[in-house]
């Protein structure tokens, strides 16, 4: 997935990437939610952003791993299982 994202220091970002994902519970899944990889993926999305906006752009380029790490931890009841950002790309000057 792709994702803009708009950093502490106001840098408009284009963060890619993976989330993977385990239901375990699939007949809650289908009977709470319409779309569970839709509201799965907007959830990722959401708290990508949470977590990026509160970082500047110096941050989120050293701190690739670990910023992963927290995304990991942070959903860790809920449905990710893994989640990586391939890439971060900053606008050019």
């Amino acid at each position: 997935m792709n994702v803009q994202v708009l950093t502490k220091d106001s840098v408009t970002v284009s963060v890619d990437a993976v989330v993977y994902y385990r239901v375990s519970n699939a007949t809650v899944s289908v009977a709470n939610v319409e779309n569970a990889h839709h509201s799965t993926r907007l959830l990722a999305q959401t708290t990508l952003r949470n977590i990026l906006g509160t970082k500047d752009l110096h941050e989120i380029l050293g701190d690739r791993e670990t910023i992963s790490g927290s995304m990991q931890v942070i959903h860790v009841h809920n449905r990710f299982s893994f989640f990586s950002m391939v890439d971060v790309v900053h606008p050019h000057s």
